[in-house]
């Protein structure tokens, strides 16, 4: 499907892929230019919301009292067990991987790919920078599942880890917020989760900028219950062993490939954040 064919108010109608070395890179960048440094090996031990602020203390021993805290660490957030909030959901049986390559030869460079397996395993292929390939899989080991459709690649880096779908009811209390994936986390078979921790902190940020915090929640709160639904969803989908509903799968996504009208209705509906 082609992202050209969104009704979306965006002028970036395409995938873009980065590493997050990359991303982190040029974030931190964007942050010197305007005097902000990030503190890294740096944990926060414990806060408290007061009259006067949230006082914050961290691992260096450094207590400091801010107008607002954002918890942007994480699934194991210590803000969110600071402030008593439930991480409410379940986790999947299988752990999952990814993988990253050299493959200069891979044929599909400008396209993702997904290659599902007849056990219900699936492994979706994303190019990358410099002849690179992302392997992410429903199973313990992502280069496996390339290893039926191209020779195996030069490994730069594997990893596995376990997956869980979970979401807090609230994504803030008094002064102190949660964005990103100590707000919600799912599993990557949309590949939307980096997005949505950037929606969540654009939007943050205006309701700071304008005044409007007490907004925050109900404003994001919708979002992330949206994409984690489509998550699983197109989780149960691509993983499913059952031959009839494989078959409605491949039959399904021939006609959405030929059909401008659907691919428009898959990228608007499912794919923005």
């Amino acid at each position: 499907f082609d992202f050209a064919q969104s009704h979306k108010n965006t002028t970036f109608n395409f995938l873009l892929s980065l590493s997050q070395e990359r991303m982190e890179r040029i974030l931190s960048g964007i942050l010197e230019k305007m005097g902000v440094y990030v503190k890294y090996n740096t944990r926060l031990r414990s806060l408290n919301d007061t009259r006067d602020g949230v006082l914050t203390v961290c691992s260096d021993g450094t207590a400091r009292s801010y107008q607002y805290v954002v918890g942007a660490d994480g699934f194991s957030s210590t803000t969110r067990e600071n402030m008593g909030l439930a991480f409410t959901g379940h986790d999947l049986k299988h752990r999952w991987s990814v993988a990253d390559a050299v493959m200069p030869d891979w044929q599909h460079k400008n396209a993702i790919c997904v290659f599902m397996q007849n056990a219900g395993e699936f492994a979706t292929i994303i190019p990358m920078p410099d002849a690179g390939i992302r392997i992410i899989a429903n199973t313990d080991n992502a280069i496996e599942q390339l290893a039926e459709q191209a020779d195996l690649p030069d490994l730069l880096w594997r990893d596995d880890f376990d997956v869980s779908i979970r979401q807090v009811k609230t994504y803030q209390r008094g002064n102190v917020f949660l964005a990103g994936d100590a707000a919600h986390c799912h599993s990557p078979s949309i590949g939307s989760g980096i997005n949505l921790g950037i929606a969540d902190a654009a939007f943050l940020a205006e309701c700071i900028a304008t005044d409007k915090v007490t907004n925050y929640s109900a404003g994001r709160h919708p979002a992330g219950a949206r994409v984690l639904a489509r998550s699983e969803h197109a989780r149960k989908l691509l993983s499913t062993r059952h031959p009839l509903g494989r078959k409605a799968l491949e039959s399904s996504l021939k006609l959405t490939g030929k059909s401008a009208m659907l691919q428009r209705k898959l990228v608007d509906n499912w794919l923005y954040v």
